[in-house]
């Protein structure tokens, strides 16, 4: 599958805020999306499929020596094609880039297959953040990635 990583803007809004809704519990709203595609160090960039439909997104902050994942999700049809390890990889070329060692985030701590795909990309624990999820309260798992 052909797949481009471009720039957010506001016309991906709709399709992302779906994606977001249909795969976290808390999710983030549009107002969010629309406020951290202004922030001076807040990058989103989505993944469009042959036809042109976006299938995935990924948000993170970029201020070197660092870059933090803020959030990544692919569309409930599309996942377990590859979709988000060439948006991660993306992060990591862009980030290496601007000067940044390190690509790190959170994940809450029951996400067995959010982490193995981490850790498949070279992240590995670093620490535990109590109570940092709510619906339902739980624990975020520290991951970082050395470029």
């Amino acid at each position: 599958m052909k797949l481009d990583i471009i720039t957010f803007d506001e016309s991906h809004l709709d399709a992302v805020c779906e994606i977001e809704r249909a795969s976290f519990s808390d999710p983030w709203s549009d107002l969010a999306f629309r406020e951290s595609a202004k922030a001076p160090f807040t990058e989103i960039f989505v993944a469009l499929d042959d036809s042109g439909a976006i299938c995935g997104y990924i948000a993170v902050n970029v201020i070197a020596p660092e870059c933090e994942i803020l959030n990544l999700a692919v569309s409930s049809e599309r996942r377990r094609l590859g979709i988000a390890g060439k948006l991660i990889e993306f992060v990591f070329d862009r980030a290496h880039k601007k000067g940044c060692h390190t690509v790190m985030l959170d994940v809450r701590e029951s996400n067995t297959p959010a982490i193995e795909f981490y850790k498949k990309h070279g992240f590995y624990e670093v620490g535990i953040r109590k109570g940092f999820y709510s619906s339902p309260k739980e624990n975020a798992l520290l991951m970082d990635r050395k470029l």
